[in-house]
């Protein structure tokens, strides 16, 4: 029952929505302030039962004034309740140490409020008005009892030892409160921890399930492998990625495209599933086969495609795409880009082949005109397609970008080599940049050599 009690009581003014921190101070308070009313309640009750004549009256507006901090606590003005439980406390503690004079030992209890503050306030802006003013309530206590006591009694010696001891009860009590709610603190993290751990492993068991969807949505490797001798780097910044590559046969044609989406994990992977199916319907079923317009009409349904929904909301996602169809019977490719370049290598000579400056689906241009480029290759020609994420890698001694300098030169340096030892070089050159760097962005880049 009287545990009941207690918890009733240092819980008065608490809400569902407070942080652990503020219920631990709330309960603190409201502890301290309990102390309080037993203390003066039973001063009061001693001088009416042998009439000590220690002041009553100053009990009893310490009395009320611990009262008043439950009342405002369970009015959730926890600002008030805190500077009148401080500010209240120690002036009645003055008080009754300058009426008394040092017979009391009530100045002890200045050390109490001093130590309840630092419990009590995060920051020492808080802090330091309440140890000032203390302290200055302190010294003011010792210089006004050098002279004689204003008030006489002679229970007044009977209650040195006992405050001295209360004193220490007190911090003793409020102590042991503060070493519990410490340990609840740290229960409730644990119990938090283990919380988040469960549904950390649920949505990594689901990003991991949409990986393998994601994946299995990509064209199998086996397709150009039986054309082209190639490679390709994927490597995705999160479980899930918002850069894709893209195959299709039609008509006579063989299309590649490889596809930067806005963002990366969770709302990138969703753009590359949008993506792909729009690319199968323009590609697929509608048998539009020339990279302008097949940029034109990704555009457009795109953008049809997130703006269901009114004009205040517009989304601005988009994606950057290198789209090349590929005529084998006439040894010619045509290409478009939206903010992405092609790198071809021509007798060991680099060509760098611009897009388009616009994006597909963003709303920053209000006029797109996609435009694309005709070329023949020959036999050792090396093509290759990739998203930002490689060049925009930081790294290195310095933790900068690796940049598209350095990404040409390794181009320079590979281009002749076997097509899986120029993977091998570029993951294993990516790595020794990122050392202990977080991955900045998707990675992806597909070379292929005809």
């Amino acid at each position: 029952m009287f545990r009941k009690l207690w918890v009733r009581l240092i819980n008065i003014g608490s809400q569902p929505n407070q942080s652990f921190a503020e219920k631990k101070k709330l309960r603190l308070m409201n502890a301290t302030s309990v102390a309080g009313v037993l203390v003066c309640g039973s001063y009061l009750i001693l001088d009416a039962v042998i009439n000590a004549r220690l002041a009553p009256w100053i009990y009893f507006v310490g009395f009320i004034n611990s009262l008043l901090v439950f009342y405002f606590n369970a009015k959730y003005l926890y600002t008030l309740a805190m500077y009148l439980f401080f500010i209240g406390n120690i002036s009645i503690v003055t008080m009754l140490s300058i009426i008394f004079g040092e017979g009391l030992a009530a100045e002890h209890l200045m050390f109490l409020a001093s130590i309840n503050a630092v419990f009590f306030f995060d920051r020492n802006r808080y802090i330091l008005p309440i140890f000032i003013f203390a302290v200055a309530c302190f010294v003011l206590i010792k210089f006004l009892q050098s002279g004689n006591p204003i008030y006489q009694s002679k229970y007044v010696g009977y209650v040195y030892y006992p405050n001295i001891l209360l004193a220490f009860v007190t911090i003793y009590l409020v102590a042991n409160l503060f070493k519990q709610e410490h340990i609840n603190y740290e229960n409730e993290i644990e119990k938090q921890r283990e919380e988040l751990e469960k549904t950390n492993k649920q949505i990594t068991d689901s990003l991991r399930y949409a990986k393998r969807i994601q994946l299995a949505l990509l064209p199998e490797e086996r397709k150009i492998d039986d054309l082209f001798e190639n490679f390709i780097f994927y490597k995705p910044k999160d479980i899930v990625s918002g850069d894709f590559y893209y195959f299709a046969e039609a008509e006579s044609f063989f299309i590649i495209a490889v596809v930067d989406c806005t963002g990366h994990g969770v709302p990138g992977a969703f753009m590359t599933m949008i993506g792909n199916a729009l690319l199968n319907q323009i590609i697929k079923e509608n048998l539009i086969t020339e990279p302008a317009l097949v940029l034109k009409e990704l555009d457009k349904r795109l953008s049809a495609t997130l703006q269901r929904q009114p004009d205040t909301q517009k989304i601005n996602d988009g994606m950057d795409i290198l789209l090349c169809r590929i005529d084998i019977d006439n040894q010619e490719i045509t290409f478009s880009g939206a903010k992405r370049n092609l790198f071809v290598f021509q007798n060991s000579t680099l060509r760098e082949i611009k897009g388009n400056r616009f994006p597909i689906g963003s709303f920053q241009y209000k006029e797109k005109e996609f435009h694309q480029e005709s070329f023949y290759y020959q036999k050792d020609d090396v093509m290759y397609l990739f998203t930002d994420g490689y060049t925009d890698q930081f790294g290195g001694q310095e933790n900068k970008k690796l940049g598209s300098k350095y990404f040409k030169d390794l181009l320079l340096q590979f281009h002749l080599l076997p097509m899986q030892e120029q993977k091998n070089l570029f993951v294993s050159t990516f790595e020794n940049w990122k050392q202990d760097h977080p991955q900045t962005d998707d990675v992806l880049v597909v070379g292929l050599r005809f």
